[in-house]
């Protein structure tokens, strides 16, 4: 598979609950939640700059992405019980073959993330780096609203 450029967008399908997002918009870390440490995400390169095509129901939202926002994370700290840097983590994004899905990609750390703790870290510094940009910016993050905030568009 091809390596995901740094100019690529990236889509991540947001459900319709009110934990993964506040009222005013801003996406919470747990809309990043993933069993596996590894959020899945489509390249929106590869669903022709289409949210809707990445929509897994109706009621749940797009939220939009530079891949150079995972990519210029902060490094991820592995810390022990005395606050002593362990390992540092980079964040990447990868295609991985999904059946019937070609723009499937995951964001992942480097190396592999090793407990839940490390990957909440990362769940809270990307939801932050979107919502400050979101600030600064004025720009929207959400290509496409959740049912729950449809009604402030």
């Amino acid at each position: 598979m091809d390596r995901v450029q740094n100019n690529e967008s990236l889509y991540r399908f947001v459900k319709d609950e009110k934990n993964l997002y506040n009222p005013d918009g801003t996406i919470t870390a747990q809309a990043f939640a993933d069993s596996g440490f590894r959020p899945s995400v489509d390249r929106a390169i590869l669903r022709n700059y289409d949210p809707q095509e990445s929509l897994k129901d109706t009621s749940g939202g797009i939220i939009s992405f530079s891949v150079l926002i995972v990519r210029g994370l902060e490094r991820i700290p592995h810390m022990d019980g005395r606050n002593n840097v362990l390992q540092e983590h980079e964040t990447d994004v990868e295609p991985v073959f999904e059946v019937g899905n070609p723009a499937h990609a995951e964001i992942f750390m480097r190396p592999e993330c090793p407990s839940e703790k490390v990957f909440r870290r990362l769940r809270h510094a990307l939801a932050r780096t979107l919502n400050d940009a979101r600030t600064l910016n004025s720009q929207e993050c959400w290509a496409l609203r959740p049912i729950g905030l449809r009604q402030y568009q």
